[in-house]
């Protein structure tokens, strides 16, 4: 056994190797690779120039779900920013595949009985978790990659790049009486639209409560079964698979594409996963996956939230702390003449990857003061109000 064993460690140190030398080659095609190896790789990664190290992260593919605490840990031990950035936008990419194998218990699946009582402590959750948010503020860190699509200007040929840093902004969200709502211009309040995004890719909202609600109501309707097991942090996950059909598909696509005003949108048939903690019902996470048809605007638009707890006001609330989506659009085709540039309306060209990585905190309770005055009241600076 002892010599198994250490010839299991030296593979995985020459694998190590291996992967560290390709830092300093240029990528060709995406590299397939696991969590554990990418793991491994990464262990000296930042004794390398920022911008190795970031090529190297951009020709990677992973097959398997980067968690987000490994995330958050190897962004922690990154050479730089761009290197930072492009482990971002990998794990971002494998946000809708399975864990690895090691995360995924082997405990029997179950029984029916079992699973609907699952699925009740998750829709009695999702009821009372809604009623009982208190009136609230949060900040959303909105990171966009995209990548370059091989396309002819004339004689210029422009070469493709694979998803790169585009853009970073922050934006506020308010959770006022059950809703998300924005402050207009002329201060008052009203239910947030997704076309205000400050950035381009699929426009989302609702992810504080409605699209839960939206998901489990439309699952009821449609396709609702067990999937697997992940390891939690106190106790296992329980995976259910879900699809819902066009005709009862209450999920609202929007995407909005650089350049454009205004989002193309769909209501397309969907499907995704639910994971459930066990013990409580409280929803962990949450991916919608559109299934889209040869008239919609985009081949992909797909949206992954994730929850946790969050304190607002002294308290701890189970709220969004991050959320992924992915979209592939058509851009418009285009016709380069040697003066003139035209569109071609309603001619797909070639399709554009965008991707939005959104992190959710400084969550503070919404507070509202009042004094009543009399005459006899008097301002700070002894004057009658």
């Amino acid at each position: 056994m002892r010599a198994l064993s250490t010839s299991a460690a030296t593979i995985n140190r020459i694998a190590a190797l291996l992967l560290l030398a390709e830092m300093a080659q240029p990528a060709l095609a995406a590299k397939r690779i696991t969590v554990k190896q990418l793991d491994q790789a990464l262990a000296n990664a930042n004794e390398k120039p920022d911008q190795v190290v970031a090529r190297w992260l951009a020709g990677l593919e992973l097959i398997e779900r980067m968690s987000t605490q490994d995330l958050l840990y190897w962004k922690e031990a990154m050479p730089g920013i761009a290197s930072s950035r492009a482990l971002t936008a990998l794990a971002d990419s494998s946000a809708f595949l399975n864990p690895p194998v090691e995360k995924m218990p082997k405990t029997v699946p179950p029984d029916h009985d079992a699973q609907q009582k699952l699925l009740a402590l998750a829709s009695a959750y999702v009821d009372d978790t809604l009623s009982k948010l208190p009136n609230f503020f949060a900040t959303q860190g909105i990171t966009t990659f995209e990548d370059t699509p091989s396309d002819r200007e004339g004689q210029q040929v422009i070469a493709y790049q694979p998803l790169h840093y585009a853009d970073f902004k922050t934006a506020n969200v308010l959770y006022r009486g059950g809703k998300e709502v924005m402050e207009t211009r002329s201060g008052e309040l009203t239910e947030k639209d997704e076309t205000i995004s400050p950035t381009s890719g699929l426009l989302s909202s609702g992810e504080f409560g409605p699209v839960l609600k939206t998901v489990l109501a439309d699952a009821q309707k449609g396709k609702l079964a067990w999937s697997h097991w992940e390891s939690g942090i106190d106790a296992p996950i329980a995976v259910f698979r879900y699809s819902v059909p066009r005709k009862n598909s209450q999920y609202k696509v929007k995407v909005l594409l650089p350049g454009h005003s205004y989002p193309a949108q769909s209501r397309p048939a969907y499907h995704g996963e639910i994971a459930v903690d066990s013990l409580s019902g409280t929803i962990l996470r949450i991916t919608l996956l559109a299934d889209l048809i040869d008239d919609d605007p985009m081949s992909k638009a797909d949206l992954m939230v994730e929850y946790g707890p969050v304190e607002i006001g002294k308290r701890s609330y189970i709220c969004p702390i991050r959320s992924t989506a992915i979209v592939i659009a058509y851009r418009e085709s285009r016709t380069v003449g040697v003066d003139s540039r035209r569109f071609d309306e309603g001619r797909k060209g070639p399709q554009q990857t965008l991707l939005n990585d959104v992190t959710f905190g400084h969550y503070q309770v919404l507070r509202s003061e009042a004094r009543v005055l009399t005459g006899a009241d008097t301002d700070d600076d002894g004057k009658q109000p």
